[in-house]
């Protein structure tokens, strides 16, 4: 019996559970016995063949090796709703996200990146979608203090107000006066 070669690795495949399946890798005399789980960062796998017509004797050693399951790689798009665009960038299905988009949005502040279930991606997230997809930005309004100055007045105040980026809202009404003027209006 020959003892068989690398070419056992491209016999493993894994299914979406990163669990190796065993398609048809028992070479004549041979019988697939162990491997060890798949290492999440290397992608790679012990497996140990025994060989020999007497599987019931456990004198014989195994013949080991080590594979490499290559996972694939996948094309993330981005839609920065708005904001700066984003080049794609190709990820590894299994592995972590790494670096993702910087994007900037006048009057807003970036939230973070959603995929289309509405989960959020950051650079530490694995990726679990095998298909090429695209990430959503999300965004927070941002809010603005008004601070309102009397500009000469001669008496009274007028409260600070808060205003939502692109959310219409009036200013506070003024309270200042100034003797021998009429307001007519803020500027700044």
């Amino acid at each position: 019996v020959s003892i068989p070669d690398s070419s056992f690795c491209n016999d493993l495949t894994y299914n979406e559970n990163n669990q190796i399946l065993i398609n048809e890798i028992s070479p004549l005399g041979f019988s697939f016995s162990d491997y060890t789980a798949i290492d999440a960062g290397e992608h790679n796998i012990t497996a140990k063949l025994k060989y020999g017509y007497m599987w019931e004797d456990t004198s014989i050693d195994p013949v080991i090796f080590n594979c490499e399951i290559l996972l694939p790689t996948v094309i993330v798009s981005y839609d920065s709703k708005g904001g700066t665009s984003c080049d794609p960038k190709t990820v590894v299905y299994k592995e972590k996200y790494g670096d993702l988009c910087t994007t900037t949005q006048l009057g807003y502040t970036f939230s973070s990146w959603k995929d289309s279930g509405k989960n959020v991606i950051t650079s530490t997230s694995i990726v679990e979608n095998d298909k090429n997809h695209t990430l959503d930005a999300n965004w927070n309004a941002n809010i603005y203090t008004v601070k309102y100055h009397g500009n000469g007045a001669t008496s009274g105040s007028t409260a600070s107000s808060t205003h939502t980026y692109d959310v219409a809202k009036n200013l506070t009404a003024n309270k200042y006066t100034k003797s021998k003027f009429k307001f007519i209006g803020w500027n700044t």
